[in-house]
């Protein structure tokens, strides 16, 4: 059975055609409507926001205190940054995100293609690039926007570090693969609290891959210990502030949300297990509500998907993935707002993947070929329609999405942006010319936030 999954891990100038096809579609799909789609701005946006300008404005902290809740240092940084290059604004908040979901799927392509072979890695990607909340996240200024493309990132350089075909491989290729790993161990630790269990795979994998059945290199400690090293020295101040801040450091607010309410834990895993591919999140914000993740067809196929790294656990390239899901999938199933698609932010890509590979699995059979062909169009086919009415028509006309989203003071920002250079214009509200913002957000300082004529001469 392997052999045969192993024999389609060839190159394929078709594959890479598809591959470039499949993402220039998720970027006109993300990039579409960009400032108007959602009109405004959530309340978890707006947060991320506020915190990028006090950084702007050289107010760093590693963890934000934000009404008793840490929030982490990041992804605040990295927006201010790109804000500074193009303009605030709808439209500049979220043109990071949606460079980053577009990467994102070119990132789960690029890991399904090397573990598992061409179609496992085009059904991934496809799979990433057509369904609604992936699409949705990508259109977000919120921090859970960068954590796909960080797990993705890291899952893409452990399989590039690690020996998973035990392959000889040159010393600058390991030297760069480890310094990337160690780079994205170290400072993805500042994004979230979810990315803590990155590094939890990262350790159970380096343990697997030195256990003495398989083969010890000192070569691959060596690195390994390096990588540790470079990953603890970039960490430091976050270990230092964490043990000073305990409540606000991102392990004590992954292990409360997860261990809260313990008498909720079986219905929440449940509710969890649903939202793959039958019953999903309630939430309009993030969601047409009770919409999953995926389909249910797809989540048959992620089971297969992980069936198979289970049977082959002893193959390294296989046992990645599979450490992946066991360690990651919690984050999502003991959420305690479960069934939550923010929750499932870190893990759909490791599920994409496990998509992938149960379709490159079925097609590895000859007499399932043909049907894994089919049933991979047809899926891809019927999540694009899906994700397209849901998204433009469905989902932007919900009322609580116009509440959660302000879409009433956007009208107005979006009014400005058409007529505030040509038509001197003067608002009654406070707060608008404020360059610092406040505790409590003003209306008119929110309105401020979303023009993206931020020329414009407002009285």
């Amino acid at each position: 059975m392997q052999e045969r999954i192993d024999s389609m891990t060839k190159n394929s100038r078709l594959s890479f055609a598809l591959a470039v096809l499949i993402l220039l579609f998720a970027a006109a799909l993300r990039l579409y409507r960009l400032d108007s789609l959602p009109l405004g701005l959530n309340e978890q946006e707006i947060i991320d926001i506020r915190l990028a300008e006090n950084t702007r404005q050289g107010d760093l902290q590693v963890f934000y205190n934000v009404g008793g809740q840490g929030r982490d240092l990041l992804y605040p940084v990295i927006l201010a940054a790109v804000t500074t290059l193009t303009g605030g604004g709808a439209l500049g908040y979220h043109l990071l995100s949606a460079w980053i979901g577009i990467v994102t799927v070119a990132l789960v392509y690029a890991v399904g293609k090397r573990l598992y072979g061409d179609l496992a890695g085009l059904a991934a990607m496809s799979l990433t690039a057509v369904s609604l909340f992936p699409t949705l996240l990508s259109r977000l200024a919120m921090r859970e926007t960068l954590l796909p493309a960080l797990i993705t990132a890291v899952l893409l350089t452990m399989a590039l570090a690690f020996p998973v075909y035990y392959r000889k491989r040159s010393a600058v290729m390991l030297n760069s693969a480890f310094l990337t790993l160690a780079v994205l161990l170290g400072l993805g630790i500042y994004l979230h609290p979810a990315a803590l269990m990155i590094g939890v795979v990262f350790v159970v994998y380096l343990a697997y891959m030195l256990l003495p059945r398989r083969r010890r290199t000192i070569q691959l400690l060596t690195y390994s210990v390096f990588a540790v090293i470079v990953a603890t020295i970039l960490a430091a101040p976050y270990l230092t502030s964490a043990m000073r801040l305990p409540d606000l450091g991102g392990m004590g607010r992954l292990v409360e949300g997860l261990t809260s309410d313990l008498s909720t834990i079986p219905a929440r895993i449940f509710n969890g297990l649903l939202a793959i591919g039958i019953q999903g999140d309630a939430n309009a914000a993030f969601n047409v509500p009770g919409r999953p993740l995926f389909d249910a067809i797809s989540m048959v196929l992620i089971g297969v998907g992980f069936v198979v790294t289970a049977r082959t656990i002893r193959k390294a390239r296989y046992a990645l993935v599979f450490f992946a899901a066991v360690l990651m999938l919690p984050l999502a199933l003991l959420s305690p707002d479960s069934p939550s698609n923010l929750a499932f932010a870190a893990v759909y890509p490791v599920l994409a993947l496990l998509f992938g590979l149960g379709v490159a699995y079925l097609a590895s059979r000859s007499q399932l070929r043909r049907l894994a062909h089919v049933l991979l169009a047809v899926i891809v086919l019927f999540n694009t329609a899906w994700t397209l009415y849901d998204l433009f028509d469905t989902w932007e006309a919900l009322p609580a999405v116009y509440d959660a989203y302000n879409s009433d003071i956007a009208q107005l920002a979006k009014q400005i942006d058409r007529t505030a250079h040509t038509t001197p214009t003067v608002i009654c509200a406070r707060g608008i010319t404020t360059q610092r913002p406040q505790v409590q957000l003003p209306r008119g300082r929110l309105l401020s936030l979303m023009v993206n004529r931020q020329a414009a001469a407002l009285r």
